[in-house]
């Protein structure tokens, strides 16, 4: 099985930002009331907390889930939280989060096995898509806006997996 011990300090780093710059793109997608907007950050790490007991198999997946917060992981997702906060933040958010979504696919098929890379890349999808239901856009009737899902279509591309 894959672990944490498999990997560099910086790829593990990279790894472990993923599920919150894929929830940060997809937050920040499109147009949201503040109430929304704080809804969609607040949810990102309760997707990941949700999508990680759908995947009791992986590993690599409760690795990631910390499980207790320190300072450092509190301080990336209240600058995470921040950044889905700020005006014209989508598309800053949306290219790294695309990048790094390329290099977590590049990294994970070098160090991992088949089955546990496509199981951790579509669990960072599952992130995305709980994110992207946790409110419902301005002028939308489902919970998913066109840009969310244009977001979402991005990530599973740059991870190399169907998007469902």
């Amino acid at each position: 099985m894959t672990s944490r011990n498999d990997f560099t300090q910086e790829e593990w780093k990279l790894i472990c930002h993923a599920p919150l710059s894929i929830g940060s793109a997809v937050a920040s997608a499109s147009p949201s009331g503040l109430g929304d907007t704080i809804k969609e950050s607040m949810s990102i790490v309760n997707s990941m907390r949700q999508a990680a007991e759908r995947h009791p198999e992986s590993q690599l997946i409760q690795e990631i889930m910390p499980k207790g917060l320190g300072r450092e992981q509190l301080e990336t997702w209240t600058t995470t939280a921040r950044s889905i906060l700020q005006p014209n933040e989508a598309a800053r958010s949306r290219t790294q989060s695309i990048e790094e979504c390329r290099q977590v696919a590049n990294v994970l098929q070098s160090k991992g096995t088949p089955q546990e890379a496509q199981s951790f890349k579509l669990w960072l999808l599952e992130v995305g898509r709980d994110v992207a239901n946790a409110a419902t856009e301005r002028g939308n009737t489902s919970a998913i806006s066109n840009e969310e899902a244009q977001v979402l279509q991005d990530v599973a591309n740059a991870l190399g997996v169907p998007d469902r």
